[in-house]
């Protein structure tokens, strides 16, 4: 990695967002010819962020092919995953096994991957913390970056530009994008918890959401989404009472409920951009699409959005990144994985809000323990994404 004393003025590929995707493609470019930098708003990786990440294996390999996995990831693997509604009988029970794979996945924390992926940044890629992106700009010739860095106003000329985040700027890239409202919300949170069972997930869908349970070392970390009327008390509710509510809606299963900490709410929206590619940039992750937390699809996407893009990308010397028509097979490459992800969450949420079909959603869920062919293929659409034909 090249510190930063002052910005770079030119570069090859600049990536606006320096979260997991934007780092994960900057070290997929690695063995290429150009001059990358990323820009992240954040001064510094903020060690008590309390977002957990839900990697598929699909992802955690992607990773380990880069170099960019170690042991400290590998704390909280998830084997089982056991989905279920409340109120209503039938449930399924989903297994690493069921797609001959030893895991699922890996809850990671944010920090610990950030840590992982800023650490071993490639000797080509510039990492510039504390850049605020205020205006992007391109056209045919090239793209630029305006941006507010140490208190002053700074340029950075590219000849392609990657958002990896950064939704607010593509009104400015005149990018059509899809939004849905769902109006909900997500209380997000590290939950304590007695005899947790080890290695398995829960998925409940409840009245008016969702509560997942995944698991940490000590109990879990916990994603509930409820309307967004519940906000303000999902903010303020004393931390006894949200306790016992969880413990309500997720029955016995999952162990003894004790404590809630490091609680966060924030509401919860689709938007997905019509387009990928323009003039000198291209969309991934976070800025390519925004999901609902429900399938845990959303980084997932994004790594995948990162290693298409790079497959691109990587053999093409800089002056070729001049050619106007080198990402045009990119919406292509990631047309179905995008389909089946973003459908797929958006699909579910739809399904289990609506009213008087409990017994037939739960017919649904104990049918599919008897179609393991069915369970295997839809675990590794999942797990690994949908493979381009």
């Amino acid at each position: 990695m090249t510190a930063a004393t002052l910005p770079p003025s030119l570069c090859d590929i600049a990536i606006i967002g320096g979260g997991p995707v934007g780092l994960f493609l900057a070290h997929t470019l690695r063995h290429s010819a150009h001059r990358v930098v990323v820009l992240e708003a954040e001064h510094a990786l903020v060690r008590d962020d309390p977002r957990m990440l839900a990697l598929s294996v699909g992802s955690q390999q992607l990773l380990e092919q880069q170099a960019c996995w170690s042991a400290s990831l590998m704390q909280s693997p998830i084997r089982h995953v056991h989905v279920s509604q409340q109120g209503f009988f039938g449930h399924t029970r989903l297994k690493a096994t069921d797609m001959d794979a030893e895991q699922l996945g890996y809850v990671v924390p944010y920090p610990a991957l950030q840590t992982v992926l800023t650490q071993a940044l490639p000797d080509n890629a510039t990492l510039l913390g504390g850049a605020r992106v205020e205006q992007v700009h391109s056209n045919a010739g090239y793209a630029s970056v305006q941006f507010q860095w140490q208190g002053q106003t700074r340029q950075l000329t590219s000849r392609l530009l990657v958002l990896a985040d950064g939704g607010s700027l593509l009104q400015q890239l005149r990018v059509p994008c899809v939004e849905r409202d769902y109006q909900q919300c997500a209380l997000v949170g590290l939950l304590e918890a007695d005899q947790a069972p080890i290695d398995t997930a829960f998925e409940r869908f409840v009245p008016g959401g969702a509560l997942a349970l995944l698991p940490q070392p000590g109990g879990y970390a916990v994603i509930w989404s409820q309307p967004l009327n519940r906000l303000q008390e999902m903010q303020q509710a004393p931390e006894t009472a949200l306790c016992l509510e969880l413990q309500r809606l997720a029955g016995h299963k999952a162990g003894q409920f004790r404590q809630l900490q490091r609680r966060h709410v924030m509401p919860l929206k689709l938007r997905y951009a019509r387009q990928l590619i323009g003039p000198r940039f291209v969309l991934i992750g976070n800025a390519a699409q925004s999901l609902h937390p429900i399938a845990g699809q959303g980084l997932n996407l994004g790594l995948r959005d990162a290693w298409e893009l790079t497959q691109l990308l990587a053999p093409l010397s800089p002056p070729q990144l001049d050619h106007p028509q080198l990402l045009a097979a990119y919406p292509a490459r990631r047309r179905l994985d995008k389909l089946n992800g973003v459908g797929f969450t958006d699909s579910l949420i739809r399904l289990f809000a609506q009213p008087g079909l409990g017994h037939v959603r739960g017919a649904g869920l104990s049918a599919l323990n008897l179609l393991p062919g069915v369970k295997r293929r839809l675990l590794q659409h999942l797990a690994l994404g949908v493979r381009r034909a």
